[in-house]
């Protein structure tokens, strides 16, 4: 669970980091005329992020396992979108997808640590948890704006990458497999 989340988080960061350059990029316009811009992307990810967490975790009453796997490959296929994208409207709607697999894939590991350890262990892996979320901001954005320096659409396909990766993991990873059983 703690690569699992420490990567995800990673990939959640580093797209985070990247948006506002990726629309001023895209829009062609000095950085103070584009906040208003990357403001509207960034509500629509939080909108994205809250409707997964509020709405469809619940509506559809999902469990770990299936956070787990449907928020990490959400998150691929929005980060591919918007490493493709060809316009300002398609950022946005890749950048709200990808905020909508993250709120799938947090409450997934999260509540799957939680589930998988033993009660006396609950506020061990809470804390191991908290601190994974934490310490991916040390490094994340670093890398993320200089693989955006090197290439525009750079750290949306190593988030891709690592997404996909993390979508076998918990296929393969019989710990993450077994997520909420």
């Amino acid at each position: 669970f703690l690569i699992y989340s420490f990567l995800i988080a990673s990939c959640q960061t580093v797209q985070g980091q990247t948006l506002g350059f990726m629309i001023i990029d895209e829009l062609g316009l000095p950085p103070i005329e584009a906040q208003g811009f990357t403001a509207v992307a960034m509500m629509a990810g939080a909108v994205g992020g809250l409707l997964g967490q509020w709405g469809f975790i619940r509506v559809f009453r999902m469990n770990p396992r299936q956070l787990l796997r449907i928020g990490a490959a959400l998150a691929m296929v929005a980060n591919l979108i918007t490493a493709l994208a060809p316009d300002y409207w398609t950022v946005v709607i890749g950048y709200t997808l990808a905020s909508l697999g993250y709120a799938f894939a947090r409450p997934g590991f999260s509540a799957g640590l939680s589930l998988a350890v033993k009660p006396e262990e609950q506020a061990r892996a809470a804390g191991a948890i908290s601190a994974i979320n934490g310490g991916n901001v040390i490094l994340a954005p670093l890398i993320g704006i200089l693989l955006y320096q090197m290439f525009r659409p750079a750290p949306f396909l190593m988030n891709a990458v690592i997404l996909g990766l993390m979508l076998a993991f918990a296929f393969w990873s019989v710990t993450l497999r077994n997520a909420g059983k």
